[in-house]
């Protein structure tokens, strides 16, 4: 569960801001937050990233044994902007 501090700084990250922390770290935290509204936002801030290990990690989520991780997974690049992404940016694509 992320302490008070970390949910205020988790809930200042205007749309598109990029998170300093790992893809890996912000999985870590989604998955064991208890508050709806705090994993949403950890859910958002792995979402706008575009790059390839944001994307490994959330593809590796989706074949782990545990259901929680894969539902994780599957909503993670369900809804991220990697397929929306103009082939004119430097972004990866998958």
């Amino acid at each position: 569960m992320l302490a008070d501090g970390a949910i205020e700084e988790v809930r200042c990250m205007s749309p598109g801001h990029h998170d300093a922390r790992s893809p890996d770290e912000i999985i870590v935290l989604a998955l064991a937050e208890g508050n709806y509204e705090a994993r949403w936002q950890l859910v958002s801030a792995l979402q706008v990233r575009t790059d390839r290990e944001a994307f490994e990690a959330a593809r590796r989520l989706c074949e782990a044994p545990s259901a929680k991780e894969r539902a994780l997974g599957r909503t993670f690049l369900a809804s991220s902007d990697w397929m929306t992404i103009p082939s004119t940016t430097s972004a990866w694509r998958p």
